[in-house]
């Protein structure tokens, strides 16, 4: 399970650093909001579009070396983006980062769903997710600091550096593990499910779309937390970087709600993903309601909103893909909903930068409120079929 988690963390460190950059990034190359949301799309795309090739080959080949190709990668991407000079070399250095990226979660999943029985398999999904938000928060002070008191291009180089060293000392751990080729290779002699049943009658189509949503409003506050605190609040950058940490710290405490919930609803995901992306919008309602004038209390709500999105991200990244073992498509269903999260993010970049230039950020978060109400019932309704699905195969 260490392997997995610090392998996983060492990823978050070598990608959520940017949006502490960002600022220091626009005001050095003089980037507009939608240049910089281009960058942030660019990433996006790229990801979500390996994630549908990891998904693939992970369920046939050993995750644990194409995971290292992966992390090593993005190791160089990082390292890259520090020496960038222009607009132009920021776009390559990132894109390539967001193709390594692409290439770690599937993997991570793959080898949980191949070392875990499935009373286990919630126990490192909830294990996962609350390291995410550590390292997110690890990625921000880094970035933040460097960013404050020295250069954004030094807040590349430190993530890089820590990426490095997780990666070595999860691929010793891993080492240790129970994932072998012939293992892998026996389970694939089973058939899969066919592409067309796997997206209708199980609900995964309704589950993509759902995806979509959460990946935008999610990643609008991860990689625009500290500008929307900036342009809404009229913080100064030093006091809304610093400020901006309690995003990612309550993060934690939604997983950590989540799993509670997830219990108390008898360990079923679905449930527990429509109740907490609920939540999650009526704390969009609430951002609408403030005054951006108290500056704290918004920053309070933020978190808050992203808080629950953290909670319902174990719940649609890991465990529901895990529950499809049977049909053969652990990886293929990881790759496509962690993909269809990055379609919705890469919206969230290009997106949110072209609507606050005309009409501002209120009505960004107007959009995530109607998204909110939107994927929860998509979420609902996809459960619905899942288990519709289950119960035919079973009477069969």
């Amino acid at each position: 399970m260490w392997g997995c988690i610090i392998a996983y963390s060492g990823a978050y460190v070598g990608r959520h650093h940017f949006a502490m950059l960002l600022p220091s990034i626009r005001v050095e190359f003089g980037l507009t909001s939608t240049q910089a949301g281009t960058i942030l799309s660019l990433f996006a795309l790229l990801y979500a579009a390996g994630q549908l090739i990891s998904g693939t080959l992970v369920d046939r080949i050993n995750p644990r070396r194409y995971l290292f190709v992966g992390l090593l990668g993005s190791v160089l991407c990082n390292i890259l983006l520090g020496f960038s000079n222009s607009f132009a070399m920021l776009l390559v250095a990132w894109g390539l980062n967001g193709v390594t990226q692409s290439m770690l979660w599937s993997p991570v999943v793959r080898i949980a769903s191949l070392n875990f029985s499935e009373d286990k398999r919630s126990t490192v999904s909830f294990a996962l997710s609350i390291f995410m938000p550590i390292a997110n928060v690890i990625a921000w002070i880094i970035a933040g600091q460097m960013s404050t008191i020295g250069s954004w291009r030094m807040g590349t180089y430190v993530p890089a550096a820590v990426m490095l060293v997780s990666t070595f000392v999860s691929m010793s751990l891993l080492k240790e593990s129970i994932i072998s080729a012939s293992r892998v290779n026996h389970e694939n002699k089973s058939n899969p499910i066919n592409y067309k049943t796997l997206m209708i009658s199980t609900g995964l189509g309704l589950l993509v779309m759902c995806c979509i949503g959460m990946g935008f409003v999610r990643d609008s506050i991860i990689n625009w937390g500290p500008t929307i605190l900036i342009g809404m609040t009229r913080l100064s950058t030093e006091i809304a970087l610093r400020v901006s940490l309690v995003i990612p710290i309550l993060s934690i405490l939604g997983v950590v709600l989540s799993k509670y919930l997830f219990s108390l609803i008898r360990n079923n995901p679905y449930h527990t993903l429509t109740l907490m992306l609920t939540i999650s919008a009526g704390w969009a309602a609430a951002l609408l309601i403030l005054e951006p004038a108290y500056a704290l209390l918004f920053a309070l709500f933020l978190a808050l909103l992203s808080m629950f999105l953290a909670g319902a991200n174990p719940m649609v990244t890991s465990l529901i893909p895990m529950m499809f073992e049977r049909t053969g498509r652990v990886g293929t269903v990881a790759g496509i909903v962690d993909c269809s999260f990055y379609i919705g993010s890469s919206l969230s970049g290009i997106a949110t930068g072209l609507i606050t230039v005309k009409y501002g950020w209120d009505n960004v978060i107007q959009i995530w409120l109607a998204v909110g109400l939107i994927v929860a019932v998509l979420s609902y309704a996809s459960g619905k079929l899942f288990y519709k699905h289950v119960q035919s195969k079973q009477a069969a």
